[in-house]
């Protein structure tokens, strides 16, 4: 991975683990607000706006998650807020973002902000797995992990290329072959066979309106 610092010297860099609460509608205002104008300036404030796409109805009830209000915070803050700055987020999240037809806009959106992410679906086995296949035994919802870069003032005319990774097996052998795949990333380049390019444009290989449980 390039230096973060980039040609401007400073990167500002979000990562955690966001709350999940689910219909978490009226928590969250100031995110939850519409737009006066679509496509009009984002740099004051995050919306949902940018992760809503025509159509979804009664389905927009996903998006009213506390997890997903922390990533629409955090991507804003991290590439929106402060363009000429250098952002990274990094989270460990729900993974129904990855392959839920609802949020085609937030995927979308990840891609026309960013330059170049790296995902990790962390719980291929769906809702409550065998506790033994779960990063976090107590976690029953299906989880990924996450990094994306924006380099600050680029061309965000083609969409970011994004990496991707799936890890099966056993708790450890889980976090074993991520150490592995983190000491191949920090190295300049993508590489090897766990880092390669999304088929679909907006990350995902699910059918749409396909889902796999959690939101």
């Amino acid at each position: 991975m390039p230096d973060l610092g980039g040609p401007r010297g400073s990167a500002l860099v979000i990562l955690g683990n966001p709350p999940y609460r689910d219909v978490a509608k009226g928590t969250a205002p100031w995110i939850e607000a519409r737009r006066a104008k679509r496509g009009g300036d984002v740099s004051t404030r995050p919306s949902l706006d940018e992760f809503r796409r025509p159509g979804l109805g009664r389905r927009e009830f996903h998006l009213h998650n506390t997890c997903i209000y922390f990533w629409r915070w955090a991507v804003w803050k991290a590439m929106e807020a402060y363009p000429d700055v250098v952002g990274v987020v990094a989270l460990v999240s729900s993974a129904a973002w990855l392959y839920n037809d609802t949020f085609a806009g937030m995927r979308g959106h990840l891609r026309r902000v960013s330059d170049v992410g790296w995902v990790v679906d962390l719980s291929p086995e769906g809702m409550q797995p065998k506790v033994s296949t779960r990063i976090f035994p107590g976690v029953q919802i299906p989880l990924s992990a996450a990094v994306f870069v924006g380099w600050g003032q680029v061309d965000h005319s083609e969409p970011a290329k994004i990496w991707r990774s799936t890890l099966e097996g056993t708790r450890d052998e889980k976090l074993a072959r991520l150490e592995a795949l983190l000491a191949r990333l920090v190295r300049p380049g993508p590489r090897a066979e766990d880092q390669q390019p999304a088929a679909d444009p907006e990350l995902t290989a699910a059918a749409a309106g396909g889902g796999r449980g959690g939101a």
